[in-house]
């Protein structure tokens, strides 16, 4: 769309696929709101569908062009909430369809967290909210992106399969935000993972950061018995990666 701006500051993850185009204007990012544990346990192709079908209808019904939207993510210090709140979540928590700002939607920013919206708005995260599976609604200022295959080709809203190989590969590019687990990294209330503990993606999280393999490995086999295939994949191969990458204690 030419108001939208251009994209700037291209990206391609590691393995080749996609490319991120960082966009000018702020954003509102359509994201998944159930909490992980339930997300994981559920996210299939399916899942995906029917999140985007759900958005869809209620874009729609508030006389909201879904074309504007595409699929891509916020920047993960960037993405301030609507009219909830949930707690930090180490993967899955920034990924969903991106719509970059036009003059007519008069976005108003009235503070760094929370912040507030027209009453048009307002009422379509409520509506988002209220559909099955769950979404909400979030806004970025500054470091929204595109999400496109190599090459610049787009991915279909509805495109469940592509969508959960961005995922996977996102969580694997980028696993940093499993130090939400570090008591040093939780500055305010909304740093704390706050789950049942008892979910397998806790119970891993806090084994890592406790240097526990034994509990570690428990937790994997927990993630791979509980999680549905593709929700399994995603998390431990994110684990994994963090594993292989996170500082080493001092001695």
């Amino acid at each position: 769309m030419s108001d939208d701006g251009d994209d700037h500051d291209l990206y391609v993850t590691r393995d080749g696929q996609f490319e991120y185009r960082r966009v000018r204007y702020d954003a509102l990012v359509v994201r998944f709101h159930a909490p992980l544990d339930t997300i994981l346990r559920e996210l299939d192709v399916d899942y995906f569908r029917s999140a985007w079908a759900s958005a869809r209808s209620v874009l729609e019904a508030h006389d909201v062009d879904q074309s504007r939207f595409t699929w891509g993510e916020g920047q993960f210090s960037e993405l301030r909430s609507f009219g909830h709140t949930h707690s930090v979540r180490p993967i899955l928590e920034t990924m969903g369809w991106v719509a970059t700002k036009q003059v007519s939607d008069r976005f108003a920013l009235v503070g760094p967290h929370p912040f507030d919206l027209t009453p048009e708005w307002r009422a379509v995260t409520t509506d988002l909210q209220a559909g099955d599976p769950p979404l909400c609604l979030g806004y970025d200022s500054y470091e929204a992106q595109r999400i496109t295959r190599r090459g610049g080709e787009p991915i279909a809203n509805d495109d469940g399969d592509t969508a959960l190989e961005v995922m996977r590969v996102k969580s694997t590019d980028s696993p940093v935000e499993w130090v939400c687990f570090d008591p040093a990294k939780q500055r305010f209330p909304g740093d704390i993972p706050s789950e049942d503990p008892s979910a397998p993606w806790m119970r891993l999280g806090q084994a890592m950061f406790e240097r526990d393999h034994v509990a570690v490995l428990d937790a994997m086999d927990a993630v791979r018995s509980e999680y549905s295939e593709h929700g399994a994949r995603i998390c431990l191969e994110s684990a994994a990666r963090w594993l292989m990458m996170r500082p080493t204690p001092d001695i």
